[in-house]
């Protein structure tokens, strides 16, 4: 009777063990996650936007640790990418985005027009996650009433963007 409760005590142990050994396996293909920063209506991309990758475990007894496994910052192209090996196990999520702050850093206020959903993350493809930002731009108008009367009533409307600098008035 003793050996016998041993051996279901011993049998429950390692299909307990090889249930959790499985939990942590990683896939034998690369995911990749490629964040894509641009302006879309000049094309232009963001330089130097921080981004991160961070790993979930919704099943936290893993000994898995969450928390961040990536940071980069974004290149020439408005690009940065990471490969690795994904946990198969649908308890680990992976969740990447960019750092919204260094945009306000710069005092301008910007529109996110595009950006993905969260956990849209697919392990073994390549993710691309784009954000598309583009600037508000603060415009001044000059409108002058030449003549507000009769049939000859004449105006004249200049205005420049503030966001340019320039300092130029349209004619």
């Amino acid at each position: 009777m003793a050996h016998q409760k041993i051996s279901y005590a011993l049998i429950l142990f390692l299909a307990g063990s090889v249930l959790l050994s499985c939990r942590k396996k990683l896939s034998k293909e690369d995911t990749t996650v490629e964040w894509v920063v641009v302006n879309p209506v000049t094309n232009t991309p963001y330089v130097g936007v921080p981004v991160r990758l961070s790993l979930i475990d919704y099943g936290n007894n893993s000994g898995v640790e969450s928390g961040v496994i990536f940071e980069g910052v974004t290149n020439s192209q408005g690009r940065v990418s990471y490969t690795f090996k994904a946990y198969e196990s649908a308890t680990f999520t992976y969740w990447g985005e960019i750092d919204l702050n260094y945009f306000h850093a710069t005092g301008l206020e910007y529109a996110t027009l595009k950006q993905p959903s969260p956990g849209e993350f697919n392990k073994d493809q390549l993710n691309q996650l784009r954000y598309e930002i583009v600037p508000f731009v603060n415009v001044v108008r000059h409108i002058k009433n030449f003549n507000c009367q009769g049939n000859d009533d004449a105006m004249k409307l200049r205005e420049r963007s503030l966001f340019s600098g320039s300092g130029n008035w349209s004619m």
